[in-house]
This record gives structure tokens, sequence and C-alpha cells, in this order.
């Protein structure tokens, strides 16, 4: 086998190794135990979003949900934290007003840049609501 051959064959295999590669994340246990609506794990998420750069995360549009009156979007977070929030909407932006007309249909795993979330706590109760995002993308 020549140097040339012995050279590709152990780049190819670094390459391989290399691409399927992924960042190792502790477990949360929290998240894994309990539901996104139970207080537990909405306290949790808060506390960590407050720790973590926002250019560290990503969100997805999950669904759309109308219950007593008030208006959730349950949104996936990437990257430094794995999780859901489910944010109350007060207000219908231009950003996010397609999801309450098609009441959420459509738009599954729609990227939400550089949303903006305030974290609510009112006595034992944590909430996130909707403050806004540069755009929806989908």
């Amino acid at each position: 086998m020549s140097n040339l051959t012995k050279f590709l064959a152990l780049a190819a295999i670094a390459l391989t190794a290399s691409c399927g590669k992924t960042e190792e994340k502790a477990h949360n246990q929290i998240f894994a135990k309990n539901a996104p609506e139970t207080e537990v794990y909405k306290h949790e998420l808060a506390s960590l979003l407050e720790k973590t750069d926002p250019a560290n995360l990503e969100y997805y549009f999950d669904q759309y949900v109308q219950k007593d009156g008030t208006n959730y979007v349950y949104v996936t977070i990437e990257g430094a934290i794995d999780a859901t929030a489910i944010v109350t909407v007060r207000e219908w932006d231009k950003n996010l007003k397609p999801i309450q007309e098609f009441k959420g249909k459509g738009y599954g795993g729609a990227e939400f840049k550089n949303l903006k979330l305030e974290v609510e706590r009112v006595s034992d109760n944590t909430a996130f609501i909707y403050k806004g995002m540069d755009q929806m993308s989908d």
C-alpha cells in the first residue's frame, strides 16, 4: 500500500469519526422527570434561561393552545438548554400573527429567530411571556 493510499484511508476514517460527533450535554433530571406544565419544570427552565447566553439557544414552534381564554405557544428550545417552554401570548405582533390566524397549523418546526421572553413569577407560579422575535422562518 502506498503512502498516499494510507494517508487517504486515515483521512477518511478521521473525517467519518468527526462528522457524527456531537457536544455532550448533561441530562437534566428535572426536565426528564416532569412535564413542561409543572411548576418545578418551569422554575428550572427560568433559572437556566437567566444564566444562559441567548446566542446559544434556538427556538422552534411546536403547537398553539388556547385554554381558559389564554393563548399559549409551545416552544422547543435547543442548544445549551434542551426543553419546552409554554409561552403565554398576550399581544400578537406581526411576526406571530400567522400562528394565531391559522391556529398553528402548517407552522410546526418554524424557527423563532431571537425570541424574547419575559419570566414572570407571581406567588408560586412561573410563566414565560412572549415579548417579540426578529422573525419566524418556516
